[in-house]
């Protein structure tokens, strides 16, 4: 897996989870803060923000530019898809792992 400059990506946390899990469901969708809470109202928007933020800045989202768009619109990239991936999976496990227990 790629190395992340934000290691709290890799920390389990609920509103991290559910923003991961929406991101990957609609991975061909642009989300803005407003967006995504709206889709997450369980979630606040300083963690949807958060969140957004720290991808954003490991590059594991991309800004889309459109016109006459003031809020900030962003993008799970490619190499985003498979590493937000890969900590859910590895999220699962280890839910998985303290059940059996």
């Amino acid at each position: 897996m790629k190395h992340l400059s934000s290691p709290a990506l890799t920390v389990r946390h609920d509103a991290r989870q559910q923003v991961f899990a929406t991101l990957v469901a609609h991975r061909d969708r642009s989300w803005t803060v407003a967006s995504m809470t709206k889709e997450l109202p369980a979630v606040t928007v300083n963690d949807v923000r958060t969140t957004l933020h720290l991808l954003l800045g490991d590059r594991l989202m991309a800004i889309e530019t459109a016109a006459q768009q003031r809020s900030l619109t962003l993008r799970l990239t490619g190499d985003g898809e498979q590493i937000l991936m890969a900590i859910l999976r590895d999220w699962d496990r280890v839910a998985d792992h303290d059940a059996d227990e």
